[in-house]
């Protein structure tokens, strides 16, 4: 009768974690698709203009956007530890990595306040034309769904609280990791699209 029971329930965690998963990657299949069209009208733009940067700007450089991308992709990495060691049940390694991962997405917003100041301070406004507005527009859709990533690893601080990992958690813990990874992919193609080409 236990082992019915047992099955019964693993089979059910199974089942909850597959939906689950599927319900992170359609809500990441959207988000794709958002930047998509945004960066398919950015380049449309690009490619209808004879001289880049256009209308007399000067080229941007790439300090500040470079730091942004590197803190990001360590966040990224970071993440993948955490969850790597969560699921061997290491929770203690897990939630440094953990810990980590939270500073530097707090790190990358920070850095977006100094690019946002930075884009301001060379003359580009988001009211200065499409290019301003452009930059502007894709680095602050781009925060929000980092602030929302940030709520998601908020989401995961009483798992991290626990004194062991839960099998059951760990879908949480994999579907905002898989968020966590497309932000981190989606800013280093805006880094290579909007600042280095």
């Amino acid at each position: 009768m236990n082992r019915v029971v047992e099955l019964k329930h693993s089979r059910a965690l199974e089942e909850r974690k597959h939906n689950n998963s599927l319900a992170m990657v359609v809500t990441l299949i959207s988000f794709a698709m958002l930047f998509l069209t945004l960066m398919m009208g950015f380049l449309v733009y690009r490619m209808n203009n004879q001289v880049w940067p256009p209308m007399g700007f000067e080229q941007i450089p790439l300090i500040i956007p470079t730091i942004s991308t590197l803190v990001i992709l360590l966040s990224s990495v970071s993440y993948y530890f955490m969850e790597k060691n969560y699921e061997s049940g290491e929770i203690i390694k897990s939630k440094r990595f953990y810990y980590l991962t939270l500073f530097l997405g707090f790190g990358f917003l920070v850095s977006q306040v100094f690019l946002w100041k930075q884009l301001d301070m060379w003359g580009l406004y988001v009211e200065s034309g499409i290019f301003a507005s452009i930059l502007h527009g894709f680095t602050w859709i781009h925060a929000g769904h980092v602030v929302l990533g940030i709520l998601g690893l908020f989401f995961l601080m009483p798992i991290m609280r626990k004194q062991q990992a839960f099998p059951n958690h760990e879908v949480r813990v994999g579907n905002i990791g898989k968020f966590w990874h497309f932000l981190g992919v989606v800013w280093f193609i805006m880094f290579i699209v909007l600042f280095v080409l």
